[in-house]
């Protein structure tokens, strides 16, 4: 965030439950952002540090790249 930039965060809390998924249900996220700005590698890191890559794909990566 920029110097000049504020953010204003509200917190609330709710005596909800969160979700009434199952918890082995697939989460939904979406990158946004300009060109160049890192989201196919924030989302490969996150697959790959929830070790949700297939085995043998990190290899396979480092070979091509």
């Amino acid at each position: 965030m920029s110097s000049t930039a504020t953010a204003h965060v509200q917190i609330q809390q709710s005596e909800a439950p969160v979700s009434n998924a199952p918890s082995n249900s697939p989460m939904k996220i979406v990158v946004v952002g300009h060109v160049d700005h890192g989201k196919s590698t924030l989302v490969g890191r996150i697959l790959h540090e929830t070790n949700a890559l297939p085995d043998g794909k990190v290899e396979y990566l480092r070979e091509v790249c």
